[in-house]
């Protein structure tokens, strides 16, 4: 058994149940999302992102350059999901977990014919996509 503390990392308070001491446990997973001892939901963005790019690559291999009007469905139906999964319970509110959720969003607008190099709000509106924000 373990126990989840949220405290500061130098604390040294013990718990027990019964005769058996619990050990300390910095990360807990539930719900779908990392919680560590801190409050900090980093690592859970960061799986997200992951899943979301690995998602974007086996798409990118599998069709290629996509049409406008197709990747928004794209979008919706296999990238959005991994980066809203659970987002109840997890919601990112540190300026660079929501930039790392967001720089998926940014490549997958990249992957259609004549966006490459146009400015990301640009694409998002030309796409009819929003920010994840």
């Amino acid at each position: 058994m373990k126990s989840k503390v949220i405290a500061p990392s130098t604390s040294v308070t013990r718990y027990s149940i019964g005769n058996h001491t619990l050990q300390r446990a910095d990360s807990e997973r539930d719900l779908g999302a990392n919680t560590e001892s801190s409050l900090s939901v980093s690592k859970t963005c960061q799986a997200a992102k992951k899943k979301a790019m690995t998602m974007l690559d086996l798409l990118k291999r599998t069709l290629g350059k996509l049409d406008p009007a197709i990747l928004p469905i794209i979008v919706s139906c296999y990238i959005r999901p991994y980066l809203e999964h659970s987002i109840q319970a997890w919601s990112p509110w540190l300026v660079r977990d929501q930039q790392l959720l967001e720089a998926a969003q940014r490549w997958a607008t990249k992957m259609t014919r004549g966006m490459w190099t146009k400015p990301y709000q640009t694409r998002l509106s030309e796409l009819g996509l929003f920010l994840l924000k």
